[in-house]
């Protein structure tokens, strides 16, 4: 059996939001205390992770046995207290993370964020939590988790913040609610339909006919608008973000260290990432505030970016 990795904050009773005020049965702290964080279901992550059955020739634990080593790691630094609770942590979130880059999974990266978080690294947080919301849309927990360590990291609210105004969000909710994978499946699902509708449309009675009009216009419509919304989520995903992992990253005017300090970006700040030179990422980080930091600063959030960082 899998385990817990965070109970949800309700079902857990007489614990703490770490400021030493207890969690209302909401799952909320009381208020000016920063709320707790908010767990995964094993349920959750059995539906979600199928696939992990199946390992890979080039990694030392199938999947799911990796997921349990860092879930042991996860519980026991629970039970630990002082630097040997963050070391702990720390070690769960590298497992996570190991797991994270051969298998890209929503579940994995959101336990990877609530490692990180416990560690003390927020900017490493909201980089797992942000690729975790990409599988995961509709997860409230995800949502509330990164606005927690947004708000929490010296630098969470620095840089480019990339949340939809709540209006765009209510009126397009088929867009920011579908990952990209389920807006392809739903496009190809509707035009499949659409297509097999046509086709009945050549054999059938006129009145019939007639009344297949408005079901093939409706799917027409769905496929085009699942694949306009798959084709915003690929734009958008070609435009590189990037969190500062770093206590602080210098952004200079030029890829050197003795170049020109502009301004310093502090942990947990998202850029956007516009070019690389050697050992130097150019970012943006707001309007006319762009420059080169050095790369080990930063956490891109590409899958593919992943690969050769942590």
């Amino acid at each position: 059996m899998l385990a817990v990795i965070f109970a949800p904050a309700s079902a857990r009773s007489g614990e703490s939001s770490g400021t030493g005020a207890p969690i209302s049965a909401e799952g909320q702290a009381p208020s000016k205390v920063r709320p707790a964080l908010t767990g995964v279901e094993d349920k959750d992550y059995r539906e979600a992770v199928v696939d992990l059955a199946v390992g890979d020739a080039d990694s030392e634990l199938p999947p799911r046995e990796a997921f349990v080593e860092a879930s042991r790691a996860y519980r026991a630094a629970a039970k630990s207290a002082g630097e040997a609770r963050k070391i702990l942590y720390r070690e769960a979130a590298r497992r996570y993370a190991g797991l994270a880059r051969r298998h890209p999974n929503g579940y994995v990266l959101y336990n990877l964020g609530n490692a990180r978080f416990r560690a003390g690294e927020f900017g490493g947080a909201i980089a797992a939590y942000r690729r975790a919301a990409g599988f995961l849309p509709r997860h409230a927990a995800t949502r509330r988790n990164l606005a927690l360590a947004r708000d929490t990291a010296p630098g969470g609210r620095q840089g480019i913040v990339t949340e939809p105004h709540p209006a765009a969000a209510a009126f397009l909710f088929w867009h920011y609610g579908l990952s990209l994978a389920e807006a392809e499946k739903l496009a190809a699902f509707f035009l499949l339909v659409l297509l097999g509708l046509l086709a009945a449309r050549l054999f059938v009675e006129p009145p019939l006919r007639n009344r297949l009009r408005p079901a093939a216009i409706a799917c027409g419509a769905l496929a085009l608008a699942m694949a306009l919304s798959s084709a915003a989520k690929l734009a958008w995903s070609s435009e590189e973000d990037a969190v500062v992992v770093a206590s602080e990253a210098r952004v200079r005017s030029e890829p050197a260290g003795r170049a020109v300090e502009l301004f310093t970006l502090r942990e947990g700040a998202e850029v956007r990432v516009l070019g690389r030179s050697g050992a130097w990422t150019r970012v943006l980080a707001g309007a006319d505030r762009r420059g080169w930091v050095e790369s080990e600063t930063v956490e891109r959030l590409a899958a593919e970016a992943t690969e050769d960082e942590s």
